[in-house]
């Protein structure tokens, strides 16, 4: 991947060169189009020398790319037909206001960041919005390819390897919200890497990768206020898991941690909490929340599912697992509304529900190998959830933020498929054969139950 984020940005310096250039700008599509072959091509020998030897991988990479880059192209050239989820109205929003900015060369201060974003890669590389999109592609991409490192870091068995690939590579919905132009590309990529660390964290004890795995974590919440949850999910989980047992309890040294934590947080707000948390600054009560809740039902796709019994913290209690429920299963079958809505549950909720129905499994099974590490993404994911939850009562917004987290879902989902699936008989046959490897120094991360550093 070195190789093509290289051939990216040389061929972006070369746009820098000549981006007032009359000709340039004149055949900017001509431009686009040939840097995204010419990147492609670097893309597709880099997998053929690293992933050769194995037909199943190769293919799933650059069916994942080679699709991505389809996508792009048939949203760009023909959205006449039929639009792609979630492009459209907020797309073209993003697009122009940037248009606008770089074209008479301002930018306010309390602009939406990826506006901004935007802003200054027109500045770099022209108004190409192909580029724009080229580039969520290969933030994806490469995200997923992390993702895979951090399962083949702490495992050589191929079926894993392969399921954790296929579907942060291949699930359609995911593919469609990291090619059009959305925010949601940059904090996938920003959220990756700080759930690689985690992990890294979590397996082998460096503190170094638990500050960057919280600090990536509340810098993609600069982007979107809900990126932020994750690193309190893993303060928590600091705070709760005991490394010397390996396991979860609450204890006396988590009262001292757990104050750490919020301090910790309470530092964050008071620096930072306009940029992070402002989305959330009046919200200080359960009340606050539900009336919150209440506020953001709009469209023919809201839901509302608030049981109210006159207590607010009851309130709170009661609709919690309610609104998870609606944010993991949307669009849910009872409130179809035709065709679109059953295949937005074919191509994005059923794999959520597959993963979750594999981590029960995997939890209930006790001889899991990584029984604790599943735990900690699942406590990660459930205040994902819970923020998210009750900060969105729409089934388009929620299948577009939830997914914001779709890899933290696979890593958990992979943990919990090595036992449950690997060995079942009706799995394809070509996913068990034989164990995987690619580097022979990655048999010696198998052993890394390491010590702490």
């Amino acid at each position: 991947m070195i190789t093509t984020w290289l051939a990216l940005i040389v061929s972006g310096f070369i746009c820098f060169l000549f981006r007032e250039n009359p000709v340039f700008l004149e055949n900017t599509v001509f431009v686009s189009w040939s840097i995204v072959v010419i990147t492609s091509i670097p893309f597709t020998v880099h997998v053929f020398m690293k992933y050769g030897k194995d037909a199943a991988m190769c293919i799933i990479i650059l069916a994942g790319y080679y699709v991505r880059v389809a996508l792009i192209f048939w949203d760009l050239n023909f959205s006449h037909v039929f639009l792609l989820f979630h492009s459209g109205a907020d797309t073209e929003g993003f697009y122009l206001a940037a248009l606008m900015r770089h074209s008479i060369g301002y930018l306010p201060a309390d602009i939406n960041p990826y506006v901004r974003f935007l802003f200054h890669l027109f500045g770099i590389i022209g108004p190409q919005r192909i580029l724009a999109q080229f580039l969520n592609l290969m933030i994806s991409i490469t995200s997923v390819l992390l993702i895979m490192r951090a399962v083949q870091r702490y495992t050589t068995i191929r079926s894993t390897i392969l399921a954790t690939l296929a579907m942060g590579m291949l699930v359609p919905h995911f593919m469609i919200l990291n090619v059009i132009l959305l925010r949601e590309a940059l904090m996938v990529g920003i959220l990756a890497v700080s759930l690689y660390f985690f992990v890294v964290w979590f397996k082998e004890g460096r503190k170094l990768a638990l500050v960057l795995a919280i600090g990536l974590s509340f810098y993609a919440g600069t982007i979107h206020a809900s990126s932020a949850a994750p690193g309190i999910g893993y303060i928590l989980c600091v705070i709760l898991y005991d490394r010397r047992l390996n396991s979860f309890r609450v204890q006396p040294r988590a009262i001292g941690m757990a104050l750490l934590g919020i301090g910790f947080v309470y530092v964050i707000d008071m620096f930072f909490g306009s940029v992070i948390f402002g989305h959330f600054q009046n919200i200080d009560s359960a009340l606050s929340l539900i009336e919150h809740a209440e506020h953001v039902e709009r469209g023919n796709a809201a839901f509302s599912a608030l049981v109210h019994t006159g207590n607010e913290y009851l309130d709170l209690i009661i609709n919690t697992p309610i609104r998870l429920m609606y944010l993991v299963l949307s669009p849910l079958p009872w409130y179809w509304r035709g065709p679109w809505d059953v295949i937005a549950f074919s191509l994005s909720t059923l794999f959520y529900i597959l993963f979750y129905y594999t981590m029960i499994r995997a939890l209930k099974n006790p001889d899991i190998k990584d029984k604790q590490l599943i735990i900690a993404l699942l406590i990660v994911s459930i205040i994902t959830s819970f923020v998210l939850g009750w900060g969105i009562s729409n089934f388009g917004s929620a299948m577009r933020h939830r997914d914001k987290f779709f890899l933290q879902h696979v890593l958990m989902f992979a943990y919990s498929f090595e036992k449950i699936w690997a060995a079942d008989p009706l799995y394809l046959g070509f996913l068990r054969r034989g164990s995987y490897q690619i580097h022979k120094k990655q048999s010696r991360a198998v052993v890394s139950n390491s010590k702490i550093e």
